[in-house]
């Protein structure tokens, strides 16, 4: 009886330790879980102040650009070696890509032709249209706010411009695939050596260029014209197309002027404007367009885009009547096209991506030059907190770079 006493007092004391055991285990998981979540978030917030750094030296970068003329030297370009440099703060660090938002195809100002030409569909190009414009009916294929009022959690269009490059997700036609994804062989999209390119990596919804200095040529005399060197007859035939058709609207309109030669082309190209606004959205950059963007203007050749992304390489352009001497730009083309180009830009986008320990956090900036200072206009989230692949970054760096305190 003493044995059997004495064996159950034993099993039950076996069972107690298990569950102190099995307790200790459920305690020690937790306390290793609360452990790993409260060094994940440090590990985010030390990431995220690094690439916050990593803005405020890419916007240092700015301080001494010109927007006027935007070439591929300044210290913004060179900055970061094209997110192949690692910038060392201590233990943590940062990757950055400084982008001409003018290099960009504008989702705020494209036309309906350069869409298609990017490789949208018809139904995309319909939908983001319809989204900028808030009174127009909808396209064929686009979308109001009786669509977006029908989905399974409503909202309305926004009848508006797009802040940002996700935006896109929210409209008919899109999703994250659509933006960040391979666009679909249509027929005319727009190919690398590799592929189809992304849409993320040819669009923005922030590119604007300066335009003050220039004289307005809905409001200039046959004087103003002269002293800037247009010929007396070309310049009475300018301000005649003008009175009789209204104010132009365009610079197509006023190339068009009959009797234009190429010197009075350029001339107006490089000293006149249809805006009288300091800045305009949606020009693209002939010193930093890549040959991709560039194809996406309609009648814009493979050849002409090539000669354009060589003459970046050699020197660049100062000036827009430069577009005259490219290989194949006639008089007719230059004026078809005039509206779509500059030389300068005053918006960049700043890619950066900061690292703590195995936690990597993504940010994108849009600076502003406001009277020759960069300014911090907005800093976006993006969808994935590691965009190497999404913004075309190589896996690996080449070089380290150490930041003193």
């Amino acid at each position: 009886m003493r044995n059997k006493q004495a064996g159950g007092i034993l099993v039950i004391t076996l069972v107690i330790l298990a569950g102190i055991v099995a307790a200790l285990a459920v305690t020690a998981a937790n306390q290793e879980v609360r452990t790993r979540t409260t060094i994940n978030r440090l590990e985010h917030r030390r990431a995220r102040l690094a690439a916050e750094a990593g803005i405020a030296r890419a916007v240092a970068s700015l301080a001494t650009q010109d927007p006027n003329l935007v070439l591929q030297d300044g210290d913004w370009f060179i900055l970061g070696n094209q997110a192949a440099d690692r910038f060392l703060i201590g233990d943590d660090s940062f990757r950055l890509e400084v982008k001409d938002a003018s290099s960009f195809v504008s989702l705020n100002s494209a036309t309906e032709d350069q869409l298609l030409n990017l490789g949208l569909t018809t139904e995309q190009t319909d939908s983001l249209l319809d989204w900028r414009e808030p009174d127009a009916p909808a396209r064929p294929e686009g979308a109001k706010n009786d669509y977006y009022n029908s989905l399974e959690e409503p909202y309305n269009m926004k009848g508006a411009r797009l802040d940002s490059l996700d935006e896109l997700m929210l409209i008919k036609g899109f999703d994250f695939m659509a933006v960040y994804g391979a666009l679909q062989d249509s027929g005319n999209a727009i190919r690398n050596g590799e592929g189809a390119f992304a849409l993320s990596q040819l669009v923005t919804a922030d590119a604007y260029s300066p335009n003050e200095g220039k004289t307005d040529v809905n409001q200039a005399q046959l004087q103003q014209f002269t002293q800037a060197g247009i010929p007396p007859q070309t310049a009475a035939a300018i301000i005649a197309r003008r009175n009789g058709q209204g104010s132009f609207t365009s610079m197509t309109q006023v190339l068009q002027t009959p009797g234009l030669n190429n010197n009075s082309a350029g001339t107006l190209l490089d000293q006149f404007s249809v805006s009288s606004e300091a800045r305009v959205e949606g020009k693209l950059n002939l010193n930093t367009v890549s040959e991709s963007t560039l194809l996406s203007i309609p009648n814009v050749s493979t050849d002409i885009a090539q000669a354009i992304v060589s003459q970046q390489a050699s020197g660049g352009f100062a000036a827009l009547s430069e577009l005259l001497t490219i290989p194949g730009m006639t008089l007719e083309l230059v004026a078809e096209t005039a509206d779509r180009f500059a030389v300068g830009s005053d918006t960049f986008l700043i890619r950066v991506t900061g690292r703590a320990g195995r936690t990597d956090v993504s940010l994108e900036a849009v600076v502003q030059l406001q009277n020759g200072t960069p300014v911090l206009v907005k800093i976006l989230e993006t969808p994935q907190s590691d965009m190497r692949a999404l913004w075309n970054w190589t896996d690996e760096t080449t070089n380290e770079v150490e930041i003193s305190g």
